[in-house]
């Protein structure tokens, strides 16, 4: 008889530190957080083995910091996204009040409980960009990497074996190198093949970005990872700038009506971009305010994210959109 799958846990640490101007200067700082946060997260997990962990740092030294990730992960494999802009911070509950000050960081995020997980990856053809010529090429240049990134996207998704069976819930989550414009296409792509009822959930690691994958740094790509269990799934987002502390109380206030008393066990939010550092402090009190002590968390700031939002019945992509999937045990 097949094992009855049931809901994920996620259990997260977060080292941040102080932006490091000078490029020469930034490896021993992001090596001491990676330090720290493998550490940290080893203390939490106190023995349990996880399915995964997830990455995600902006830290602008990935080759050194998947050595560190290599040695001291060891139990259990890692994916994850090496963000390439100093505001595409990772996301978490109780250290995102501090990005204003501290806006390098890395999150590691351990997967758990009787789920399925899968990770994969997909390579882009890569075609430079130069922004000197001004908003109408670039973006007509953008533009003729549609086919390309849709035909990717959509390869990524044919990858993944999604559960079928009675009251079997499936999410997505996409990260890697699709920065605005090229997250649209992404979404594009998924879409044409994604299987009714899977929840997808992303956001870009800016045009340069990187991706671990199977103990390796590789750039120009995509990730994707599947959760599959039996639990329920509250799918929300919106669109958001200089108000964006106003619309995530609205988004967790939602959340939170949603529950009916059940308690959350893992979270995926790519928060919006809107409002910038000056929102930092609000936003971080508000996640601490409505989400549980010990929530764990994937997700990063990013230029461009995707997902379903309260007032969409499909996906959308776009620049400041907050998307969230947020998991409870149960049907």
């Amino acid at each position: 008889m097949a094992k009855r799958l049931g809901h994920p846990t996620f259990v997260t640490a977060v080292a941040r530190h102080a932006w490091v101007e000078d490029g020469k200067a930034r490896k021993g700082p992001a090596v001491a957080s990676a330090k720290a946060a493998c550490e940290q997260i080893k203390q939490k997990l106190d023995g349990r083995k996880p399915q995964l962990y997830y990455v995600t740092e902006n830290m602008w030294a990935p080759q050194e910091v998947n050595e560190v990730l290599k040695a001291e992960l060891a139990d259990a494999p890692f994916a994850g996204v090496a963000n390439n802009w100093q505001d595409y911070s990772p996301n978490d509950r109780d250290s995102f009040a501090e990005m204003e000050a501290k806006m390098a960081g890395i999150s590691i995020t351990a997967i758990l409980g009787d789920v399925e997980v899968q990770a994969e990856t997909v390579e882009f053809g890569w075609d430079p960009i130069d922004w000197a010529w001004g908003g109408g090429p670039v973006y007509g240049h953008y533009l003729k990497q549609r086919p390309d990134h849709m035909t990717r996207a959509a390869a990524l998704v044919q990858k993944f074996k999604f559960g079928k069976g009675d009251g079997e819930a499936n999410i997505l989550i996409v990260s890697g190198a699709m920065h605005t414009l090229r997250h649209e296409y992404v979404i594009e792509g998924i879409d044409t093949v994604l299987p009714e009822g899977v929840l997808v959930a992303g956001g870009a690691t800016a045009d340069w970005g990187s991706v671990y994958y199977k103990g390796k740094v590789h750039e120009f790509t995509l990730l994707g990872v599947r959760i599959t269990g039996r639990y329920r799934v509250i799918a929300t987002g919106c669109k958001a700038h200089e108000d964006a502390p106003d619309r995530l109380k609205e988004l967790l206030e939602e959340v939170n009506g949603k529950l009916g008393g059940a308690a959350p066990t893992a979270m995926v939010f790519f928060s919006c971009a809107g409002g910038w550092r000056h929102s930092f402090g609000p936003q971080g009190n508000l996640l601490k305010q409505y989400l549980p002590a010990g929530l764990g968390m994937i997700g990063q700031i990013s230029g461009g994210e995707f997902g379903k939002l309260r007032d969409t019945t499909g996906n959308v992509g776009d620049k400041c959109l907050g998307v969230m999937l947020v998991m409870t045990p149960g049907p």
